[in-house]
C-alpha cells in the first residue's frame, strides 16, 4: 500500500483513509482530490492555504447525486468533517436528504413542497416504513399487471397483507423511519390482536412487519429486524388446533341428520354438497353451473381456483370432481329452481352476481348447534378417515380427491394419477354411507 509520501499529482480519488499528516502530504504533492470514504473526500486548493471538504450522496427525496459542503480545513478538523458526515448518512437513512435540512436552499423548498405534495396526496414518506411496505406488495401483486409482471402473490393474500397492514401497522409507525421503530412499536399493535383473540392475525402480521424490515435491511435503511426478535419471545406464537370434526359414526350421524334438519335450503343444500364431495368449502360455495356436467356426474374446478401458488394455478391441472347420484339429484332440484342464466349453484339472495358466504355457513353451523362440533372443512376430514378406518379404501386414490399432493419432491411433475374411477367408487360409498346413517344403520355399517 503507498505510504502518505507517495501521492502522486492524479484527477483520481485516493481510497485511503485520512489523517492529518496525509493532508499536509498530499498539498506538497499537488493533490487535487482526498478520500476518506464513504463519499466524503477533501478538495485541495493549491493556491490558498485552506481545503474544503465535501460529501457527495443520492438525495432519498430526488434520487439525485448530491454534494454537502461540509466546511473548510483546517478550521474544519477531519474529526469534525467525518461527525458531520455521519449525521448526513444518519439522516439518509431516514429518507431525508442533508441538503433540504438547510433552510433557505433551494433543495430545502423543493423538499418541503414535494413533503407537502405527497401528504396531500396521502402518499408516504420516502424511506418511511410504509414506503417500504408499500414497495413490497407492489413487487409481489398488482390488480393491473403491467406488461411482463407476473404476481408472485394471489388476490386473496395480497388484499389480506394490505388489509392488516393498513388497519394495525401504518396508523401506529406507517410515517417513522426505520430507524425510529423499536420492538416496543412492532409488539403494541401485535398485541392489539392478540388481546382481541384474533391470534393468528397477531402472528400474521408479526410476520408481515418482518418482510417489510427484510426489504429495509437490504436498502440498508436498518441494521436489525424487531419483528424477528420478538418472534424468539413466542409469547403470543400461535398453536393452530385442528379443524373440528367427526370421525366416528355417530358423530357423523349426528351431524348429517342435524343439517338435514335445516330450514334454510340454499344454506342447507352447500352444506349437504360439502358433505357429499368432500371439497375445500370455498370451491363448494363458488360452485359454477358451466363447471358442472350432471349427465357424465362431474364437477370441474379450474385450476386457478384451486388452493395452489399463483405458478400452480396458471400451469396446473383442472382438479375433476366425481359426483355420486345424490349430488346428481340435488343439483338437477337446483337447476330446475335456478333463475334463467345463473351463474352460480349456491347463488347468493343478497348480493347479485355472487355465491353464499362463508359467514352464511357459519351462521348456518351456530344456528343448527354444531359450531363446538364441527367445522365446513371438518367433511374432508370426516370423509378421508371413515372410508379408509371403516371402508378400506386406498388412501391415494382418497388423498387425490382431496387434492394433495403426494408429499413426493418431485410428485407434482412426474406422478399424474388421477385415480378418476376409485374416487367415482368412493364418493358413491361415502354417499350411500351417510344414507345408511341417516337411517340409524351405524352398527351394521361398522360391521359390514
Amino acid at each position: 500500500m503507498d505510504t502518505p509520501q507517495s501521492y502522486r499529482t492524479t484527477e483520481m480519488t485516493k481510497s485511503l483513509a485520512l489523517t492529518d499528516a496525509s493532508i499536509k502530504a498530499a498539498h506538497k504533492a499537488k493533490t487535487k482530490q482526498l478520500t476518506d470514504g464513504r463519499g466524503l473526500y477533501l478538495k485541495l486548493s493549491q493556491t490558498h492555504s485552506w481545503h474544503s471538504w465535501r460529501f457527495d450522496f443520492k438525495s432519498p427525496a430526488t434520487g439525485k447525486r448530491n454534494t454537502l459542503i461540509l466546511g473548510n480545513y483546517p478550521e474544519v478538523t477531519l474529526k469534525d468533517a467525518r461527525d458531520k458526515a455521519h449525521e448526513a448518512r444518519s439522516l439518509i437513512s431516514k429518507g431525508i436528504c442533508p441538503a433540504a435540512q438547510r433552510e433557505g436552499t433551494k433543495e430545502g423548498q423543493k423538499a418541503t413542497q414535494e413533503r407537502a405534495e405527497r401528504a396531500a396526496k396521502g402518499e408516504a414518506e420516502p424511506g418511511s416504513f410504509k414506503a417500504v411496505a408499500v414497495e413490497f406488495h407492489d413487487a409481489r401483486y398488482r390488480a393491473e399487471p403491467p406488461a411482463g409482471f407476473r404476481n408472485s402473490w394471489g388476490h386473496g393474500h395480497a388484499r389480506k397483507w394490505l388489509a392488516l397492514m393498513t388497519a394495525y401497522a401504518f396508523p401506529a409507525f406507517g410515517h417513522k423511519q426505520f430507524a425510529d421503530i423499536t420492538a416496543e412499536d412492532v409488539l403494541k399493535v401485535v398485541q392489539v390482536l392478540e388481546v382481541a383473540g384474533k391470534l393468528p392475525s397477531a402472528e400474521n402480521l408479526r410476520e408481515y412487519i418482518g418482510q417489510v424490515f427484510k426489504l429495509a435491511r437490504v436498502k440498508r435503511l436498518c441494521l436489525v429486524n424487531p419483528a424477528e426478535d420478538l418472534k424468539e419471545i413466542r409469547s403470543y406464537r400461535v398453536t393452530h388446533k385442528p379443524r373440528l370434526s367427526q370421525v366416528t359414526a355417530p358423530g357423523a350421524a349426528m351431524v348429517i341428520t342435524t343439517i338435514d334438519m335445516h330450514t334454510n335450503e340454499l344454506a342447507r343444500d352447500c352444506l349437504l354438497m360439502m358433505s357429499l364431495t368432500w371439497q375445500r368449502p370455498g370451491n363448494v360455495r363458488g360452485m359454477e353451473w358451466a363447471h358442472v356436467d350432471l349427465d357424465a356426474a362431474r364437477w370441474v374446478i379450474p385450476s386457478a381456483q384451486m388452493k395452489r401458488s399463483v405458478e400452480d394455478k396458471l400451469k396446473g391441472h383442472d382438479h375433476v370432481v366425481p359426483l355420486p347420484t345424490q349430488a346428481v339429484d340435488m343439483l338437477r332440484r337446483r337447476l330446475a329452481q335456478a333463475a334463467p342464466g345463473a351463474r352460480f349453484v349456491f347463488a347468493s339472495r343478497r348480493v347479485r352476481e355472487s355465491f353464499i358466504s362463508q359467514t352464511s355457513i357459519s351462521q348456518a353451523m351456530a344456528d343448527l348447534g354444531l359450531s363446538d362440533k364441527m367445522t365446513p372443512h371438518g367433511f374432508r376430514a370426516m370423509a378421508r378417515t371413515m372410508l379408509r378406518e371403516v371402508h378400506k379404501l386406498p388412501a391415494d386414490a382418497l388423498e387425490a380427491h382431496l387434492a394433495h399432493s403426494n408429499g413426493l419432491a418431485h410428485g407434482v411433475s412426474y406422478d399424474r394419477a388421477t385415480f378418476l374411477e376409485e374416487r367415482a367408487h368412493a364418493v358413491q360409498v361415502w354417499a350411500d354411507y351417510l344414507d345408511q346413517l341417516r337411517g340409524g344403520n351405524v352398527k351394521q355399517l361398522r360391521a359390514a
